[in-house]
């Protein structure tokens, strides 16, 4: 389990805190796998209703912690001999996490305020209802890169109602605040 990770129960909802503000949240390695491990182990509680995710801190997560990644990404192009075998291998195992996160049975909401950028998004459409605050904004950096956003958020839009926002401001590589994505349906309530 990760050390940035809080996991509280009260009554009938069990909370998953990110708490890492001071790198804004920045996803590890660790830590999704730890959001995995503390949301499948709610399934057995008969009193848990509901998991929350938020973050602590001024905003909700500013995507993957690319020093953690960046070891396992160099690892995978150091063993150049095997072709793309190895980062193909990272990218299904990350996209597992999120498969697992979504079979989860206790329905997760995802909590989100400030920002939410590229795996913050990907992790928030894993869950099964996202809540945004009116200043919430959702950016997909790795587009101005040219990077695709291929751990299970792009598959995972599909599968959701907001397939307008991703075909318009995402792949515009546009910003896209609270009150728009609940307009479009990106979060199921904007709260303002």
């Amino acid at each position: 389990m990760s050390e940035y990770l809080i996991g509280e129960k009260k009554q009938n909802i069990y909370t998953i805190t990110l708490n890492r503000p001071e790198k804004r949240n920045a996803i590890t390695v660790e830590m999704l796998m730890g959001i995995c491990e503390m949301a499948e182990s709610q399934t057995g509680d008969p009193e848990i209703r509901a998991i929350i995710l938020r973050g602590e801190g001024k905003i909700f997560s500013a995507g993957v912690d690319f020093n953690s990644l960046g070891a396992e990404v160099g690892t995978c192009l150091g063993e150049a001999g095997a072709g793309g075998a190895p980062l193909r291998a990272l990218i299904y195992r990350f996209q597992q996490y999120f498969n697992r996160l979504e079979a989860v049975e206790v329905p997760i909401i995802c909590a989100m305020h400030g920002r939410a950028l590229g795996l913050g998004i990907e992790l928030a459409l894993a869950c099964d209802i996202r809540l945004m605050s009116g200043n919430c904004i959702w950016a997909m950096p790795e587009l101005k890169l040219g990077v695709i956003a291929d751990l299970g958020g792009n598959f995972t839009a599909f599968k959701t109602s907001w397939t307008i926002a991703v075909h318009g401001d995402f792949s515009d590589r546009q910003r896209l605040h609270g009150t728009t994505g609940s307009r479009l349906g990106t979060g199921e309530l904007c709260l303002s």
